[in-house]
């Protein structure tokens, strides 16, 4: 049975992960370097070497655990539980956001990343696509691809948008507001 990291472990890791959040405020992950962000992070390049392989494999670890909560929040709630009313989910997803607002930012910024997107995107997509075929008892088809892409830009630059409001509402607001929308929007599918 493995055990849970050491606090020292924990806070170093945490120290390398806002370290690289900073970096990617200023430049792309390509440009950072082990050297540059160890320096900034005040640890030295082996204690780096420890925990990842190489900048990228930092990044996509981030992005792992990041996804990984998201899928239990997206788990802990069946079709059945959220009868026609997505609001819970996306509280959770909200509150998950909000949790990360830093990460999500420099993420989804130019400087941010394509996998990130990319992930983003095929959980969205599996969350609308499930519920919708549930409650309209369709298949997948040309209208739900085009209303899907439709929807699916207006969340991202909706989460954009929401994260970058220094006066943001609640997840609790925001979350209704999204289910308002997609919820009117959704009726073209009938």
């Amino acid at each position: 049975m493995s055990k849970a990291p050491d606090r020292r472990i924990r806070k170093t890791k945490h120290a390398i992960k806002e370290t690289l959040i900073a970096l990617l405020k200023e430049k792309p992950v390509r440009e950072i370097s082990v050297i540059e962000l160890s320096d900034r992070a005040d640890i030295n390049r082996g204690t780096f070497y420890l925990h990842y392989k190489d900048i990228f494999d930092l990044l996509e670890q981030i992005e792992q655990e990041f996804f990984g909560k998201l899928k239990e929040i997206m788990n802990s709630y069946t079709i059945q539980d959220l009868n026609g009313s997505p609001l819970p989910l996306l509280e959770g997803i909200f509150h998950l956001l909000e949790e990360n607002v830093s990460l999500c930012i420099v993420l989804l910024s130019p400087n941010g990343s394509l996998s990130f997107i990319n992930q983003l995107k095929d959980m969205i997509r599996e969350i609308c696509f499930d519920h919708w075929s549930y409650l309209f008892h369709k298949d997948k088809n040309a209208v739900f691809e085009y209303y899907y892409s439709y929807m699916l830009s207006g969340c991202i630059g909706l989460i954009e948008t929401w994260l970058l409001n220094e006066k943001r509402e609640s997840p609790e607001e925001i979350a209704l507001l999204v289910q308002d929308m997609v919820m009117r929007g959704i009726e073209v599918l009938k």
